[in-house]
């Protein structure tokens, strides 16, 4: 890819090796660097189809250059889109290029259908369609994309270099910039393409445009609700400081750690713990005092000094010496025993 041009035509696509060519008035002289070649090497585009108008990037591996693990020419479209390569450049097994569509094709005879494919075309030119019902297919495609860009900017740009090189009184390149901006299906992409009367074209590229808009109110409506609920979350949880602090200034608010060491000191005030117990609790509570109240410590601490403090110290119950009454609940809960029983 030295001083030649190359063509990429993506019905699945296609990439030609030739000399540098553009699209100009069919009315002037037809100069050498004006005339489309006939044969064109074909390069498969497998992800989405490529439409004249269209400027994005291609990347081409080894494999799809050398044929190993290439696909078969039966399962090719017969309509393709060739296009001028720009800035290429070779990185190990990859060669990298930019990609300008410049009008439809369709392959009239393969003369290799292995890798690098190579096939004989006949180029397709968009009749001059000047009817009302274009035009108002135009003007509404217009509306489409304008509200489409108001809910997602990013379409702005694609909008912006599509102006540079066409204008709107262009319906069929209108409808082939409308669906390319659009996150259609590939088969739903390739009907348009294939779709060579501009009025149809110019109604599913609408069609397309509107579900998308419907896919852009969803995500502008859930991306709202979510910051709705974050807003909501963040003023609560501001809010819950400010109070937290204005409380603690006029010392009507107590922090964690203090309120519970003083739980767990209230519920010792009524219980008999023994000496031992009772020194093992307090060196608790002077840990749970000193701890980060967010620490994992303090957790284990504190979970610690619940189970401890609610022990029903120095609290007995009544002695029950009803034999009867143990040897029933024997029989209930226990099977066999019977030494035990009868003693």
């Amino acid at each position: 890819m030295s001083d030649d041009e190359k063509y990429l035509d993506p019905s699945e696509g296609d990439v030609v090796e030739t000399d540098e060519v553009s699209i100009s008035d069919p009315r002037s002289l037809a100069l050498p660097d004006d005339v489309l070649p006939d044969t064109l090497y074909i390069l498969p585009v497998s992800s989405r189809p490529f439409f004249p108008a269209q400027v994005q990037p291609v990347m081409v591996d080894a494999a799809e250059r050398t044929g190993t693990g290439a696909p078969k020419v039966e399962t090719f479209s017969e309509i393709g889109c060739v296009a001028r390569t720009h800035r290429a450049e070779k990185t190990n097994d990859k060669i990298t290029f930019l990609a300008q569509g410049i009008k439809r094709i369709e392959v009239v005879e393969w003369l290799s259908t292995e890798a690098p494919y190579l096939a004989r075309v006949r180029y397709i030119s968009d009749s001059k369609v000047r009817d009302d019902e274009s035009k108002a297919y135009s003007i509404a495609i217009l509306d489409a994309i304008k509200e489409l860009i108001r809910l997602n900017p990013l379409f702005s740009e694609d909008l912006r270099q599509y102006l540079g090189r066409f204008s709107f009184n262009e319906p069929g390149l209108l409808a082939d910039f409308a669906a390319s901006i659009t996150s259609a299906e590939p088969q739903e992409l390739y009907e348009i393409l294939a779709t060579l009367p501009i009025t149809p074209r110019l109604h599913a590229s609408l069609t397309l445009l509107r579900k998308e808009l419907e896919i852009a109110r969803l995500q502008n409506e859930i991306s709202e609700e979510v910051n709705q609920k974050i807003s909501k979350h963040q003023r609560e949880f501001f809010l819950k400081e400010q109070l937290k602090v204005i409380q603690k200034e006029l010392g009507i608010s107590k922090d964690d750690r203090t309120s519970d060491v003083e739980m767990f000191e209230e519920r010792l005030l009524n219980k008999t713990v023994p000496e031992a117990a009772m020194k093992k609790i307090e060196e608790e509570l002077h840990k749970l005092s000193i701890l980060e109240s967010g620490s994992p410590e303090y957790g284990v601490t504190r979970n610690y000094l619940d189970w401890a403090t609610s022990i029903p110290w120095g609290v007995h119950s009544k002695d029950n010496l009803d034999i009867n009454k143990a040897r029933e609940v024997l029989e209930q809960h226990h099977a066999g025993l019977g030494d035990v029983k009868d003693r």
